[in-house]
């Protein structure tokens, strides 16, 4: 399987069976191609022009390839790696103020980097300002370097373009261009014009705004449910009924839904408005704020656990209501505000989440996801109003819509942990750890397992606190739920990597497992004992690098190849980066499995290569490259010209299996999304 085959979608052609064999065929082969040559996802050119006689600008523009993204200037410590400008030392010129973005970019949640990152996608422009020391009336050469991150759902390219650009002599002169290229390749004909947003044919955010419009209807629908809610439908309906002909109830009907739609519409680009540009980092990163939203999700659940009521001021509900008793369309308006108003007890928790989620995301997040739930909250009631007929199949208000309040109570719980982990990790405490966080959950979903089997009660429940005697098969269905989540958590704390829960746990500061067992063979992987590194201590150990999953590992392939052969086993290869979100995606969901670190620990030794690592190289060290000609002065530099040089390949990550006299063994793999198939790339003859 090539690195970019997960891309391919081959189920849409299952028709035509010929048509989509060849298609499937020639596909497979470019991507096959492709994948094993030294990528370039984007294309830079660069232009100058002097803006008065001791500065001038520096455009720099980048055509990215479709499903390929490029990080944004600005991103937050210990993020993906940013792009960069490095001007070559000069005289004659040095940069004045600090590189800006002239395209708006993107933003997403990293789940891999745990934090909101920016990114660009089918093109960017860049502007950097330069303090210029030659006189007015000469020509002056500005050379530089261009670094950069690229990644898609596969694989990311990390890459440095060089450039050589003439600022005219004059301001009215015409701009002076020239390309970085690709060492080897011939220089592309600049393109800069007007900066503007290209349509970059990104879907990712669309599928983000589509599953938070979704998310927020089923929590418009959930607000009906609730105790504040539910019984007041058959009132509200009489409202639309009483005194009205047919035609005029149903319109006012409409009125009043409409109206419920713009009030919580109306919310949404209130709390929209009065974010700012970098407002989605600091919400989504910031101790301060995340134990703000900690601090409402647990008042939500207490409210909801019947604990504290909130509600609006009592005099606010009394003139709404004047208002609506007046008649009349204008009065449906009012009567949709004092149903807003008087169920804020139990939809304000709900609203409360929705604009805490998105307050992390796009500055339209607010606006559809309250739209979203004004929708869904208005649709029961002018369906009703139009269908009055229809109220006879509701069931009866009862002690089921408690157990719905007591459901989102214990929901918005379970989330309020993850705001307290983030906040935690942010202050550098560690009180919530992996486990403690696990431990968390497994209590609380344990917990609400034993509420719907009446093992617990709360003092407001319809049975005076008693157990009860009966369980319905919903409650029944909720328990067995409850618990089954409980004990798949609970594998958590025995070495489960519980991959499906990645996005939510932290992550794990060690290999760890809390079982013991009699025989090596039934030991996990993460209690063996360590191998021995050839009584070395490693190259470079003494800098913040490690081997995948905390493996133990050599960080310099000579060190690695000659403890491999010492020791009679294979040497695996890792092509890695700091900033790699894939290789961070295969240590989560891969390299945390116990069966491929028991292999990796009784055949391989494994050379970690860090590709992006600044470190200079002692100067002894440094050589000149022989795939573009330039003097290699870090650990970075070094091992991504190894890649190229030797393998053709500058993506990662990517994974080669020598033997101990550095023969390759295999075919060498990029990206695998499952342990299955890492192992069987590590069994290969």
């Amino acid at each position: 399987m090539t690195k970019k085959i997960g891309n391919i979608r081959f189920g849409t052609f299952s028709f035509f069976r010929v048509a989509g064999l060849a298609f499937l065929l020639s596909t497979t082969a470019s991507v096959a191609l492709h994948a094993e040559g030294v990528q370039k996802p984007a294309r830079w050119s660069v232009s100058a022009r002097r803006v008065s006689a001791g500065e001038a600008e520096l455009l720099l523009s980048a055509t990215i390839e479709k499903s390929w993204m490029v990080y944004s200037v600005n991103v937050p410590e210990d993020g993906p790696m940013p792009i960069s400008l490095t001007l070559s030392a000069s005289d004659s010129y040095k940069p004045a103020g600090e590189l800006t973005e002239l395209t708006t970019p993107k933003e997403k949640h990293d789940e891999m980097f745990g934090m909101t990152v920016k990114y660009f996608m089918g093109e960017v422009k860049l502007s950097q300002r330069v303090a210029l020391s030659g006189a007015a009336g000469a020509p002056i050469a500005i050379a530089g370097s261009i670094e950069y991150q690229c990644c898609n759902n596969m694989e990311c390219v990390l890459l440095d373009d060089d450039f050589s650009v003439q600022v005219a002599p004059e301001a009215k002169s015409a701009l002076a261009t020239a390309p970085a290229p690709a060492a080897g390749e011939p220089a592309p004909a600049p393109a800069l014009s007007a900066a503007s947003e290209p349509d970059s044919g990104d879907g990712g955010e669309q599928e983000s705004l589509v599953g938070f419009f979704l998310l927020a209807l089923l929590a418009g629908f959930a607000g009906v449910l609730t105790p504040c809610v539910f019984p007041m439908l058959p009132m509200t309906i009489s409202f639309f009924m009483r005194g009205n002909s047919r035609s005029k109830g149903i319109r006012k009907a409409i009125v009043f839904g409409a109206s419920i739609i713009l009030i919580y519409t109306v919310v949404g680009a209130i709390v929209a408005a009065t974010k700012t540009a970098d407002m989605a980092n600091i919400i989504s990163e910031h101790w301060l704020s995340n134990l703000i939203f900690f601090g409402l999700f647990i008042l939500f659940a207490a409210s909801f656990f019947g604990a504290v009521e909130i509600s609006l001021p009592s005099g606010l509900s009394n003139r709404i209501d004047r208002q609506a008793d007046k008649g009349g369309y204008f009065s449906a308006f009012f009567v949709a505000l004092a149903l807003t108003v008087i169920s804020f007890s139990c939809t304000g928790p709900f609203v409360g989440a929705l604009l805490v989620s998105a307050a992390s995301g796009a500055i339209v997040k607010p606006v559809v996801g309250m739209f979203g739930f004004g929708l869904a909250f208005a649709l029961p009631f002018t369906v009703l109003a139009l269908f009055p007929s229809a109220m006879k199949k509701l069931p009866k208000s009862g002690g089921w819509l408690n157990t719905v309040k007591v459901l989102f109570a214990f929901i918005l719980t379970l989330f309020s942990v993850k705001f307290l982990s983030i906040a935690d990790q942010a202050l550098g405490f560690g009180f919530i750890s992996r486990e403690v966080f696990i431990c968390l959950w497994v209590t609380l979903l344990a917990l609400q397992g034993a509420y719907f089997l009446g093992w617990l009660r709360f003092t407001h429940d319809d049975d005076g606190g008693k157990a009860a005697c009966h369980v319905s098969v919903p409650r029944f269905a909720l328990a067995v739920a409850s618990f089954f989540l409980s004990l798949y958590l609970f594998t958590g704390l025995l070495g489960n990597p519980l991959r499906s829960f990645s996005g939510f746990l932290p992550a794990p500061s060690a290999p760890t497992a809390w079982r013991g067992a009699s025989d090596a063979a039934a030991t996990p992987a993460s209690l063996l004992p360590a191998p021995e590194l050839c009584s070395v201590t490693p190259k470079y150990s003494n800098l913040s690098l490690h081997g995948p999953a905390n493996l133990p590992a050599f960080f310099d392939v000579d060190e690695a190849l000659a403890c491999a052969k010492q020791q009679g086993k294979l040497l695996l290869v890792d092509f890695k980066g700091h900033y790699c979100t894939n290789c961070k995606k295969m240590e989560g969901e891969v390299f945390a499995d116990s069966r491929v670190q028991l292999l990796l620990r009784e055949k391989f030794v494994i050379a970690a290569l860090y590709i992006d690592d600044k470190t200079p190289l002692d100067q002894r060290e440094w050589y000149t490259s022989t795939f573009d000609g330039k003097v290699k002065k870090t650990i970075g530099h070094k091992n991504r010209d190894y890649q190229i040089t030797a393998y053709k390949v500058n993506s990662q990550p990517y994974f080669v299996i020598l033997d101990g006299n550095g023969v390759q063994q295999g075919k060498p793999t990029g990206y695998l999304s499952n342990p299955d198939s890492f192992i069987e790339f590590l069994e290969q003859k």
